[in-house]
């Protein structure tokens, strides 16, 4: 990734990187998501991932990129209630039940939860506000793992499963 990063550095022009690199992980790095500068994508090497990469280009947006998530906002907000209803029980139960202490770590639990989860949706509201106001390029980055079989017929499932998914998103 540090070569990526010095490239990206010396030719500013580059708007996008996908590289490889040895080993296991997959990274999607946004060097600074105040200003333009280029999106990188680095997937494990040795034909152990298939990754895909949707993008939503926009030549006039000056800043950056954001990732864009695949969740549905309205159901992340039932999430959400759904949660504040499982804590608001569980507080109820420890006033009721003496304060019984076993239940103060599931309370907290749901509390934390509740607040990725808004975390969350308040990312993906303002990430289609900017891609709405054309000031953002979006993107969202999948990686899968191939299964070690013989020949190729599992990559071969997957970008079909892949290609499949594209069009029957894009027909909306």
């Amino acid at each position: 990734m540090e070569e990526n990063r010095e490239l990206a550095k010396n030719f500013p022009q580059i708007d996008m990187m996908v590289s490889t690199c040895e080993g296991y992980g997959n990274t999607t790095k946004i060097l600074d998501q105040s200003q333009h500068t280029p999106l990188l994508v680095q997937v494990a090497g040795e034909g152990r991932m298939l990754g895909q990469l949707q993008i939503t280009w926009l030549p006039e947006a000056e800043d950056g990129w954001r990732e864009q998530q695949d969740e549905d906002p309205e159901k992340l907000q039932q999430r959400i209630n759904t949660t504040r209803q499982r804590t608001a029980l569980l507080e109820k139960k420890f006033a009721e039940d003496n304060k019984n202490e076993s239940l103060i770590p599931k309370i907290n639990r749901e509390k934390r939860t509740i607040t990725q989860l808004q975390s969350k949706l308040q990312q993906i509201v303002e990430t289609e506000e900017l891609l709405t106001q054309k000031k953002v390029n979006g993107f969202t980055v999948r990686f899968r793992k191939i299964l070690p079989k013989s020949g190729s017929q599992e990559i071969i499932r997957l970008v079909n499963k892949i290609v499949k998914e594209t069009e029957s998103a894009s027909s909306y």
